[in-house]
């Protein structure tokens, strides 16, 4: 049954606090993923088609900053963070310490990501990969994400519920650490850069520890509490969940330098590195283990869920292997590490936050989703978006690769090889992001059930002179 056919349930008093907050940080979450994804495109078509928007703001570099954090700080963080802060309410059956200051943390955030997003498109960028937003705005960012990740903590610290349960730990570590990540990167990167390669061992920790600390546990979050409730199947090994998250608070915050492999730092650092890189596999398989289930089993939540765990597998051990040196050497600065990544942020980060989303929205708002085959639509096209996107990359990553090492053929002529798998890479962006279009257009849909009946009441008391009655 399709999670638009459910009833929705009335919230608990302590649930009612995450309403707004939660809600304000899912909308973000789309609008930006929309923009995201468009510059995006725009910035894979120019790969191909470089004389299309002959403009300096539509640059490449420029058009890919951009969407790079908006995917990560807009659609993703405040995708996780929205579904983090449910949870912590819900589980820890606490409400939350200020929601004010979560919807106000919110509203900075969003107005310092809209500032940055032109600034990156006019030539302000820091230069630092994963970094590119001018440090004021970054400051801001940081200003209105301590005020989000406070209510979370303190959730945390106010559990009235005995004991905590796996999606709880993953939470609470992703909220210390992105403030931790984020900070000390902001500092040694744009404020007081370090010298030499220390900036871009820095800007590594951001790149790295971002996702493996915070993404990834915030989704894994969701995974563990989400996919058991939506697919009937609990844990199948739940002590093992402990192990899952410290592994991954282990290893995931010593992969900083696993892309500079090659460069100029001591090779204890790239030895560290690669070992932790390789090590990630642990809690992936641990993760595998206790979650997976039949595939297409249950709602449009439920298979959502299932390709997001997909997606953490294939694309976790993808990045574990290709951390070896002879994989690296092979692959680093080819098309193939951005496969794994959007593998990682689009199937697995988002994934996770579609499935938490279809099982939440309509309990949040006491209505169900309006149209199944919209929702069925998200599905099918999102999937099918990325496997298009990441098969096109991975291939000519591969290819891209091994003609730069064991053949004499030119630059030129390698990416004119790859120009067929770039323009289909367009083309499954293009699929995912109009997957993204239908479940906007469901939303839509959602919210225009509310408006459109007191609208109609509106007009009609305006055009017959009558006032509403008065409530007894």
């Amino acid at each position: 049954m399709s999670d638009s056919a459910k009833t929705a349930t009335s919230l608990e008093p302590y649930e009612q606090t995450a309403r707004g907050p939660v809600l304000y940080l899912l909308a973000g979450a789309l609008v930006w993923l929309l923009v995201g994804l468009a510059l995006t495109c725009l910035a894979s078509l120019k790969l191909h088609a470089p004389g299309c928007l002959p403009f300096a703001w539509a640059a490449t570099g420029r058009l890919q900053a951009a969407a790079n954090n908006v995917l990560l700080l807009g659609a993703a963080a405040q995708g996780g963070l929205g579904i983090a802060l449910w949870l912590l309410a819900h589980l820890g059956k606490t409400p939350l310490a200020s929601w004010g200051a979560a919807v106000l943390g919110t509203a900075i955030w969003n107005l310092a990501l809209t500032a940055g997003v032109p600034a990156l498109l006019l030539g302000g960028s820091t230069g630092i990969s994963g970094l590119e937003l001018p440090g004021s705005l970054g400051l801001i960012i940081l200003a209105g994400y301590l005020l989000v990740g406070a209510n979370g903590v303190a959730a945390i610290a106010t559990c009235k519920r005995g004991g905590y349960v796996p999606a709880q730990w993953f939470i609470l570590g992703a909220v210390l650490w992105f403030a931790w990540i984020y900070g000390t990167s902001l500092v040694t990167t744009v404020f007081f850069p370090g010298r030499g390669v220390l900036t871009a061992l820095s800007a590594g920790w951001f790149t790295q520890g971002s996702f493996w600390l915070f993404l990834a546990p915030l989704a894994l979050a969701a995974l563990y509490h989400y996919l058991p409730e939506l697919t009937g199947n609990p844990l199948r090994s739940p002590e093992l969940a402990p192990l899952a998250f410290w592994s991954l608070a282990l290893f995931g915050g010593w992969t900083a330098a696993a892309g500079l492999v090659g460069g100029p730092l001591p090779a204890w650092v790239i030895t560290v590195s690669v070992a932790a890189g390789v090590l990630l596999a642990i809690p992936v398989l641990l993760a595998a283990v206790n979650l997976l289930s039949p595939f297409g089993l249950g709602s449009t939540a439920g298979r959502f869920a299932q390709l997001s765990l997909l997606a953490f597998l294939f694309g976790g051990l993808g990045k574990a292997l290709t951390s070896l040196r002879c994989a690296n050497q092979l692959l680093h600065f080819t098309r193939f590490e951005v496969a794994q990544n959007e593998l990682l942020l689009l199937g697995f980060v988002l994934g996770a936050v579609f499935a938490a989303a279809y099982a939440l929205v309509p309990k949040l708002v006491g209505r169900r989703l309006p149209n199944c085959a919209l929702a069925n639509a998200h599905l099918a096209l999102s999937a099918l978006g990325l496997v298009i996107a990441v098969a096109a990359y991975g291939i000519g990553g591969w290819k891209q690769g091994w003609a730069l090492n064991f053949t004499t053929t030119d630059l030129l002529s390698i990416n004119a090889d790859l120009k067929p798998l770039l323009r289909l890479h367009t083309a499954g962006l293009a699929v995912f992001l109009l997957g993204q279009v239908a479940f906007a257009a469901n939303i839509v849909l959602l919210a225009a059930s509310f408006v459109l009946p007191v609208g109609r009441t509106l007009v009609t008391e305006v055009i017959t002179g009558s006032a509403p009655a008065p409530a007894k």
